[in-house]
């Protein structure tokens, strides 16, 4: 039996045998409790004292009893980024290291729409010189919420290749999530190893898509969460200063994950704060925990100012860009939802590993949360915070409830499965001996696999997609470009990696591209110029449809080819055959290499058609 003022390491009292330890390393009982002979006697006296003293007070949670998140958070920013050992550590941050190669290793990064993005920084980075020509044709503004990796990536590359600063950029994304979840975890009092169990999800569908303002967002969406989470155990004005400044750079970013944000904190807030403030009588303590949401939320208010003005003002610029008229509100059935859960959190590759390494995160999720209970059942689990469960519901909820066509805005969401599986894994029950250690190996071994499989995908992407880029290298300067690809997804990442490659060439020999993202309003570039109509059967991601008569082919002449890979190994002949039909004489080769093509089409006669 444990004398009455023991404590465990957390400062909780504790009655679970460890009497082994010397009376010196305790507190001394108080004067007005005299010893009992009697051991049921002293835990009843024990208890009327727990119950006389203010919990908080004691450093425990006036809620349930139970060790509070402010005993373990940590108090400094590195320890913040350290797991329970040196060598977990070291493990963790190699994991997100081998993510983040993915986008170095190939000279195409395998992200659907980031050329696009990378196209538009490289035409902001060129506007900010004022005798840039392209003033002529384009004009920024970043008064927006889809800007943030384009304003970076333009001022990095005034001093670093603009292609590294992107990859740099996205690269930061992915290790920074990382690191924001491992943060997260530590604020929450949830066990750090976890962290680990993200990993196969940070590649993710969002990611793979190349909405990289979305991905950026989440991670300083995430680190703002964290701050959060101290401000309502200990509020603080620098907390809030910071807050506040992250608030605004993710609203600035991106709009929906802004959202996102918003709402986790929304989820998050009540239940901290009710466990971090006491009071004599309920109400009084209700008003205390209201109050203290209201310090740890408002400073999120200054960014969502700045979003409903971005929208009011390019709401009356084209109030038709904000719906779809076709498609608006479109969504799988729940079942989907459930079934598909691993293509929506990445999706990513041919063979559908990551999914694969998502299921099985899943797997060790449900498989903790079952030896959690029997541990409980049997009096052997560890003590420690309890998890919070808002976030959890909250996502839960959207993930069902939202559709994939959303204002306007295709693939919605899909982008919140990734934030779903990090609200599981925040709620996960620690767990204690062998039980914790076999959880601990599969944990880290996903995590490496994860890294490990993404880049040995990456070498494969590399292999198949570095002949396209020799072919846009070889390009002349100055043209308009467009692009003709069968098999825009390769043979290691499925999504449509190559579907952009003609903004590539916008990137290195600063000349126009077909299909350009400066058509759209939230992106801080924008066409000064009238531009012809988009076609009505547009080839960007149906080749099948390209008509080298119409009149968009026409303004943009020069073509890159990728031809199917079954017919890889065709003559110019067959290549010219296949895409130009009654016109194949008429284009000229500018370059050949693998199943890529490219051709000068100028000559080719227009039929009036869009």
């Amino acid at each position: 039996m444990v004398p009455l003022g023991c404590r465990s390491e957390n400062g909780v009292a504790i009655g679970d045998g460890q009497s082994h330890r010397k009376w010196h390393q305790y507190p001394a009982i108080p004067a007005r409790i005299k010893p009992y002979r009697s051991d049921q006697r002293r835990v009843t006296v024990g208890v009327a004292l727990l119950q006389s003293r203010p919990a908080a007070k004691m450093g425990i949670s006036p809620s349930n009893q139970q060790p509070s998140i402010a005993d373990v958070q940590p108090r400094t920013f590195w320890g913040h980024l350290r797991l329970e050992s040196p060598r977990e550590t070291l493990l963790y941050f190699a994991s997100l290291a081998l993510v983040a190669a993915t986008v170095f290793i190939p000279r195409l990064p395998p992200l659907a729409d980031y050329p696009q993005h990378l196209a538009v920084a490289d035409v902001a980075r060129r506007l900010i010189d004022p005798a840039a020509p392209e003033h002529a044709l384009y004009s920024v503004s970043f008064f927006t919420y889809n800007g943030l990796f384009h304003f970076v990536v333009s001022r990095l590359g005034v001093v670093l290749p603009i292609e590294f600063a992107g990859r740099l950029v996205v690269a930061i994304a992915l290790v920074g999530m990382g690191s924001a979840v491992l943060a997260l975890l530590r604020s929450l009092g949830r066990p750090p190893v976890y962290a680990f169990l993200f990993v196969p999800a940070l590649f993710s569908f969002s990611v793979a898509w190349g909405f990289i303002n979305h991905s950026l967002c989440l991670f300083l969406g995430t680190t703002a969460l964290v701050c959060i989470v101290h401000a309502l155990v200990r509020p603080s004005i620098k907390l809030a200063i910071v807050t506040a400044v992250l608030g605004l750079v993710c609203a600035f970013a991106h709009v929906f994950a802004t959202g996102v944000l918003c709402l986790l904190a929304t989820a998050i807030a009540p239940e901290l704060a009710w466990r971090h403030v006491s009071g004599a009588r309920r109400a009084v303590r209700w008003r205390r925990a209201a109050l203290r949401v209201v310090v740890a939320l408002a400073p999120l208010l200054i960014g969502g100012i700045y979003d409903i003005s971005v929208f009011l003002e390019q709401y009356d610029w084209n109030p038709d860009s904000y719906t779809d008229p076709a498609l608006e509100g479109m969504s799988p059935p729940c079942w989907k939802k459930v079934v598909f859960f691993g293509t929506y959190v990445t999706g990513a590759l041919w063979d559908k590993t990551d999914m694969v390494l998502v299921w099985l995160v899943v797997a060790v999720l449900v498989a903790i949360v079952i030896a959690g209970r029997q541990q409980r059942r049997r009096g052997e689990a560890p003590s420690g915070p309890a998890p919070v469960y808002g976030p959890l519901v909250a996502l839960t909820v959207a993930y069902f409830v939202v559709p994939m066509v959303f204002i306007g805005t295709h693939l919605v969401f899909p982008r919140l499965a990734q934030v779903l599986l990090l609200t599981a894994i925040m709620v996960v029950p620690r767990l204690a001996g062998a039980v914790a250690n076999q959880a601990r190996r599969w944990a880290v071994g996903l995590a490496l696999a994860t890294g490990l499989n993404l880049c040995g995908h990456a070498v494969g992407h590399a292999i198949e997609t570095n002949s396209a880029s020799r072919v846009i290298d070889a390009l002349p300067a100055g043209r308009r470009v467009s692009s003709v690809m069968y098999n825009a997804g390769g043979i290691s990442f499925q999504l449509t990696s190559l579907v952009h490659v003609a903004a590539y060439y916008g990137t290195r020999q600063h000349g126009e591209w077909a299909y350009s993202f400066a058509r759209f309003f939230s992106v801080p570039i924008h066409f000064d110029t009238p531009q012809p109509p988009w076609p009505k059967k547009g080839w960007e991601f149906r080749p099948r449809d390209y008509n080298a008569r119409c009149n968009y082919a026409r303004v943009y002449d020069v073509v890159v080819v990728g031809m199917p890979r079954r017919q890889k190994h065709a003559s110019e002949e067959e290549v010219r055959s296949f895409i130009f039909k009654q016109d194949a004489s008429i284009p000229s080769l500018i370059a050949h290499e693998g199943r890529f093509w490219a051709f000068d089409t100028a000559g080719i006669p227009a039929d009036g058609t869009y």
